[in-house]
């Protein structure tokens, strides 16, 4: 990955030299993903999706309306499975509902909210075909355009949540989903501020496009990655927090991962869950070999992990469950600043937003 010196800020992702497909192994996947995309924007968003869909049963995609997060799955799917009949699947939400389907979700909110909206009968073949025991090896990837946190919370509680097997109601709780199903959902919003609740925020990937990623050129024929893409995918996908630790502590850079946690500032209180999201991230930022996908130094992979999470995902939401005081915010802004530029960047951006909503609510109060 190319540094600019001046801003120390990564400008591409770049390979010396790529291996024959038989060969192939994570890194050079991951190279051979990004080789095609001439913006260094639209690498490190796809590079930071990928690790992020490795990490959870589900990625949220959010940004305003028109930023290209439905070019963001095309690419990663593409890359993976492309060429596979019926493994990707990118579902339009139906805008208006039926009565039929008002009454449905009434009863039955989280199938009335997700498969109603999103094509029931394919989103069930999909869940099908993943199931089957000879397709455990192949990669399936489920979008759903226009989602809201309101369905992804039926969503996730009929499928992701822990349970004792039932419903509240009595009924039968589905199967979880399997693991070689990838779930994406294109969230649109308005607006620069955002923040999830906290049972979506603990369980689910999240990939913030803040610039446009542009369409980008239509290749003349489809790509048609190598048959073995999929299983190494497979296998490279760490969900287990303690796989995780062993991998860092494999690595020798699981130490370096507590004290860059310790040096945060006091006033981010990760509780055990959002630590262990950043522990898998970090985990699936590097390889079974030990070679970093955001650095080749595996001390600067370790903190560029950290430093995008902090930015893309918890930044945002630790800002709105306790706001900053305007003595705290200049302390965390110059804190981030010399560790992690990607959250001093976002840190500063939060506190010009929050600056110019008093600004907005004063002059209303005033009239």
């Amino acid at each position: 990955m190319a540094v600019e010196k001046k801003s120390e800020r990564p400008t591409a992702f770049f390979g010396p030299t790529y291996r024959a497909p038989e060969a192939e192994g994570e890194w050079e996947l991951v190279q051979q993903l990004l080789r095609p995309i001439v913006s260094p924007v639209a690498q490190e968003f796809l590079l930071h999706y990928y690790i992020s869909a490795k990490s959870w049963p589900m990625v949220l995609l959010i940004g305003r309306p028109g930023m290209g997060q439905q070019r963001l799955f095309d690419l990663l799917t593409s890359g993976i499975a492309g060429c596979s009949d019926g493994q990707i699947r990118l579902l339009p939400a139906q805008a208006y509902w039926s009565a039929d389907k008002l009454e449905e979700r009434a009863t039955r909110p989280a199938l009335g909210s997700i498969q109603g909206r999103f094509n029931t009968m394919a989103y069930i073949d999909m869940l099908s075909d993943a199931s089957m025991p000879h397709n455990e090896g192949q990669t399936y990837f489920l979008g759903l355009d226009q989602a809201t946190p309101e369905e992804l919370a039926g969503y996730m509680e009929l499928y992701l949540m822990k349970r004792n097997g039932s419903e509240s109601n009595g009924s039968e709780a589905p199967p979880p989903l399997p693991a070689n199903l990838y779930v994406t959902a294109i969230v649109p919003i308005v607006g620069g501020a955002w923040c999830l609740p906290d049972y979506l925020l603990d369980r689910v990937g999240i990939v913030e496009i803040t610039l446009p990623l542009g369409q980008g050129e239509t290749p003349s024929a489809p790509y048609c990655p190598p048959v073995g893409r999929q299983r190494l995918f497979l296998r490279s996908s760490i969900r287990d927090p303690e796989r995780a630790r062993r991998r860092l502590q494999r690595l020798a850079v699981l130490n370096e991962f507590h004290r860059l946690l310790a040096s945060l500032p006091e006033d981010f209180s990760l509780d055990t869950v959002l630590t262990e999201g950043l522990l898998l991230y970090t985990a699936n930022a590097f390889t079974s070999k030990g070679e970093g996908l955001l650095d080749r130094t595996p001390m600067a992979n370790l903190r560029q992990a950290i430093d995008l999470q902090l930015a893309q995902r918890l930044l945002p939401c630790l800002a709105q469950r306790a706001p900053w005081t305007p003595e705290q915010s200049p302390e965390i802004v110059a804190h981030l600043d010399t560790i992690f530029p990607r959250a001093h960047a976002r840190a500063r951006r939060i506190l010009i937003e929050s600056n110019s909503a008093e600004s907005v609510e004063a002059a209303a109060d005033a009239v």
